[in-house]
């Protein structure tokens, strides 16, 4: 998200409140902060759900705000890397 990118959680950053959800000191003590201090990214299957993400705008070239926002449960996680040859 902070890094420009598009993928599917970028977009609904974007466009919702789940970056906010995301971005929190519990979430920093709980989930980020111990997955840094693993230096194991790789072997980790771990993932984040938050439930009721309002969906607010559009995620087009010109962003609209919905006349009426939605609600959505957000699964959150790392997809791993091919390993190929193992």
């Amino acid at each position: 998200m902070a890094n420009g990118a598009s993928a599917q959680e970028e977009c609904l950053c974007r466009c919702s409140g789940l970056y906010f959800n995301l971005n929190t000191p519990v979430m920093w003590d709980g989930f980020y902060q111990p997955h840094r201090d693993a230096h194991d990214p790789i072997h980790n299957d771990d993932i984040i759900y938050t439930p009721n993400v309002t969906v607010f705008k559009s995620d087009t070239a010109m962003p609209k705000l919905m006349a009426e926002p939605d609600w959505y449960d957000v699964v959150s996680g790392r997809i791993k890397p091919a390993l190929f040859g193992s």
